[in-house]
């Protein structure tokens, strides 16, 4: 019977269970490891929130069970690395995580809530995850990763300055006390027992207290402080180098961090639970004789870590299978297991033992047969025997081949891919607002899973003793430049429908082709196409589509007629043969620092009909951060030419407007040095249109007259819009805005407002939160000369690709600067 099998990859992102074997310095502090049993959970907001200092200090100088819980995956920030938002970006941001635990030795846990964006406060933050379905996540990693001590990133009040750092260490607490109550979430219990936290520590500092130094002198008790610039002989870096390495994964976020070298403190205050005098594991037994009369064991342990041969590590191999085996006599459940799984490792690193599953190509299509190397080689001296090969195709590949020292052992195989699950992740397999669907509890806090089908190889050894790994077939190639690259391989949808572009504007009543790349991978013949128009939009209900041969794209133009009115369609196409619909598109995420993810998403096209004029016709676009609205701009009809540093010193005049994308001059400093030139080119008659950079840094001369960068923003997307001067040209021409333009934004209205601003700058409208004065900040224009600035931190680069009408119509005014562009006409042009 054919299975299928899913790899939870819960806390690595490693190919196999023992993908790269460590060195031998390594090897041995992981047997250290074996005897210490005690565990550290962080709690924060976002994936960027880690303190990866700490981290790294409790996983390797404590040899600590240690784990990060984020409750977000990132969703909802900026990306200073390519312009990916939303669903896509949390999707590399878990990679980020996984990529950083691989370096600090940290497990990674997730809670189901999504990354809204900015919350002002911990109520609203609450609100939308909904508090008790965030603590269901919480407890339950609670009582599955079972942490004596818990450290919050962040203080339970205003001070985190987020409403979801405030909400992460809030969650935190409670939870804490939850977990131990059988009458909470008694569901849970089916898997893990209750769990009593020891005690709880706010990751604190000089943000939180400026006189922390002072307050740890003269308060016992209430802080404890822990060196983590110490130096790791073993690992050949400090706490900080490796932290520093796990920081700089963040590069979504422009998170590098230093190596850094020498004592750093950190500083952790004593919240709730048992009371301490001098180390956070106070009172908590961390070798086995916390669950019971183990010295044996403890003494096997320290012998074999002395007796350890760096240079012949195999020689541990038997004394490893007697700990192997004391501790499969242990009673306690959580531990066996943990530690059980510690030791298979280390045998298979003394003998540099590796399993690889290779597929000749990078894709499989659902119910294709494939052709795999399986392969496997024991590079020391120890005797070792291939027992059998298990797998979902087969019930046994029997070898009981004694392995060659340091020779590969070659087998192939041939079989169908049985699943009807393509690469996706799983939290994103359900539609959702502020919560991710799952339909399979099991996999609450799990960072991922992969549909990869898995080997399970079994090796005989020492007195009869079995060696089991599960190994996921990978994909493996040498890049000329980059060397060798894997990943684990991707499972493509049969039949893929792809978009040319995820959104189309249109003029009210006007007719355009729509066009769709539409690929099958297996099938053949004609079928049909519906396109899923309704709403006043018209167009054909099904058209015929030929597959002459599988693999080969076609590409279908269907012609769509819009509404005469303002409209918006969201629609999602498919093709259905017999019973069967397709409806899935395919997409690849491929950075250098992550592994590559493949997507299958419900294939959608987003259709708006708006009525805006644009007065202009050549833009200058200079990209900063990574944004969509050159896209955007050409689809209102721009002639749109993407420039950078170098052309700033040439020419400018053949632009009608020069725009600036998201954090440009955050990201590109040297900017400074042609602020002379960008300020002739307005005064001569340009536009000059610069979106928002954050404040963090920035004390360089962004427009014609000064004005400085806050924090401020407004987090409201439905916050009420005050025109303060309804008679301003940047609010008249080409297009009349109103209030009702204001409508339907998506998470917020903008952020990094301008403050203290000259008097020559106006400044024709204001938001503000709820409970918040009016800010008037997010939008600033002067004319210079001939010219016309205009500096604004709308969310234009959230607003365009959303398909706002409102936000069209006045970032056509923006860029027009309010007036006729060298006497231009006024064009109704939409592409």
């Amino acid at each position: 019977m054919n299975k299928f099998v899913l790899l939870l990859l819960s806390f690595s992102i490693s190919f196999s269970t023992f993908a790269q074997n460590p060195s031998a310095g390594e090897i041995r502090q992981n047997i250290k490891k074996i005897g210490v049993l005690g565990s550290v959970l962080y709690f924060a907001a976002h994936p960027d929130d880690e303190n990866t200092r700490i981290i790294s200090y409790f996983s390797n100088e404590k040899l600590y069970e240690t784990a990060y819980f984020s409750l977000t995956r990132g969703d909802g920030g900026q990306n200073l690395i390519g312009d990916e938002k939303g669903d896509l970006l949390g999707v590399i941001r878990t990679q980020e995580l996984l990529q950083a635990r691989n370096i600090d030795g940290g497990k990674q846990y997730f809670s189901r809530a999504v990354d809204f964006g900015y919350s002002k406060t911990v109520d609203e933050t609450l609100t939308m995850w909904n508090e008790d379905s965030i603590l269901y996540d919480a407890v339950w990693v609670i009582r599955e990763f079972q942490p004596d001590v818990i450290i919050t990133r962040f203080p339970p009040d205003d001070r985190a300055g987020h409403g979801h750092h405030t909400a992460s260490a809030v969650i935190a607490i409670k939870a804490m006390d939850l977990a131990a109550d059988p009458t909470v979430f008694p569901d849970q219990l089916e898997r893990f027992t209750t769990w009593q936290v020891k005690r709880l520590f706010i990751n604190t500092g000089k943000w939180w207290e400026p006189k922390i130094d002072s307050l740890y002198n003269k308060m016992d008790g209430k802080y404890a402080k822990i060196n983590v610039g110490e130096y790791n002989s073993v690992l050949g870096e400090s706490y900080g180098e490796i932290a520093g390495k796990s920081r700089s994964q963040h590069k979504t976020q422009g998170f590098g961090a230093e190596l850094s070298k020498g004592n750093n403190w950190e500083y952790l205050e004593f919240n709730k639970g048992e009371a301490f005098s001098s180390g956070v594991m106070d009172n908590v037994v961390t070798g086995w004789n916390r669950i019971g009369k183990y010295d044996v064991l403890e003494n096997e342990i320290k012998k074999c870590y002395e007796n350890f041969n760096e240079n012949e590590p195999w020689k541990s191999v038997d004394q490893l299978l007697k700990i192997r085996k004391q501790i499969a006599a242990t009673n306690d459940n959580h531990w066996k297991q943990i530690k059980t799984q510690e030791v298979n490792e280390i045998i298979a690193s003394c003998m540099g033992l590796i399993a690889e599953v290779l597929s000749p190509d990078e894709m499989w299509v659902l119910g294709n047969k494939e052709k795999l190397n399986l392969k496997v080689i024991n590079r020391s001296a120890y005797p070792l025997k291939l027992k059998e090969i298990k797998s979902f195709d087969f019930d046994s590949l029997f070898t009981n081949t004694l392995l060659e020292q340091n020779e590969w052992l070659d087998m192939e195989r041939s079989f169908s891919l049985s699943s009807d699950k393509s690469s996706h992740p799983y939290w994103l397999r359900n539609e959702h607002n502020a919560f991710f669907q799952i339909s399979d509890k099991g996999l609450t806090g799990k960072p991922e899973i992969s549909v990869a089908p898995i080997f399970k190889f079994t090796f005989e050894l020492g007195n009869n003793e079995v060696l089991e790994m599960e190994v996921p077939v990978i994909y493996k190639y040498v890049d000329r430049v980059k060397g060798e690259l894997s990943h684990t391989v991707f499972i493509s949808p049969e039949l893929i429908i792809h978009p040319l572009s995820e959104l189309i504007l249109f003029k009210p009543g006007e007719k355009k082709q729509i066009e769709f790349q539409v690929t099958s991978m297996s099938i053949t013949g004609k079928h049909y196409f519906y396109p899923g128009l309704e709403n006043g939009w018209i167009g054909p209900e099904k058209v015929e589509i030929d597959f002459k041969s599988a693999g080969k794209p076609v590409y279908l133009n269907v012609e769509v007629q819009a509404p005469n009115k303002g409209s918006e369609l969201l629609i999602h196409p498919y093709i259905k043969i017999g019973d069967k619909r397709y409806d899935q598109d395919r997409m690849i995420l491929d950075y250098d620092h992550i592994e590559a993810q493949m997507l299958s998403p419900k294939v959608h096209d987003n259709l708006v009909s708006l009525d805006v004029n644009i007065s202009g016709e050549h833009i200058a676009y200079f990209e900063g951060a990574g944004d969509e609205v050159p896209k955007m701009l050409s689809e209102m009809g721009y002639y749109v030419t993407m420039i950078g540093v170098e052309d700033l010193g040439k020419g400018l005049s053949q632009y009608d407007a020069i725009i600036f994308g998201v954090r440009a001059y955050n990201v590109f400093p040297e900017l400074e040095n042609y602020h002379e030139n960008i300020m002739s080119y307005v005064s001569e008659g340009g536009r000059v249109v610069m979106q928002y950079n954050t404040s963090r840094g920035m004390d360089l001369p962004l427009g014609p007259y000064p004005f400085s960068l806050s924090r401020d923003r407004v987090t409201d997307e439905y916050a009420k819009t005050n025109i303060i001067d309804a008679s301003d040209p940047i609010l008249n021409y080409p297009n009349k805005i109103t209030e009702a333009d204001f409508d339907n934004w998506v998470q917020e209205r903008g952020l990094y407002f301008a403050s203290d601003w000259d008097t020559k700058y106006r400044s024709p409208i204001s938001w503000n939160d709820p409970g918040e004065d009016p800010s008037s900040g997010s939008l600033l224009v002067t004319d210079y000369g001939e010219g016309v600035y205009v500096y604004t931190s709308i969310s234009f680069f959230r607003q365009l690709p959303a398909g706002v009408p409102g936000a069209y119509r006045l970032f056509s005014n923006i860029i027009s600067g309010g007036k006729k562009i060298k006497n231009l006409e006024v064009k109704n042009d939409i592409r």
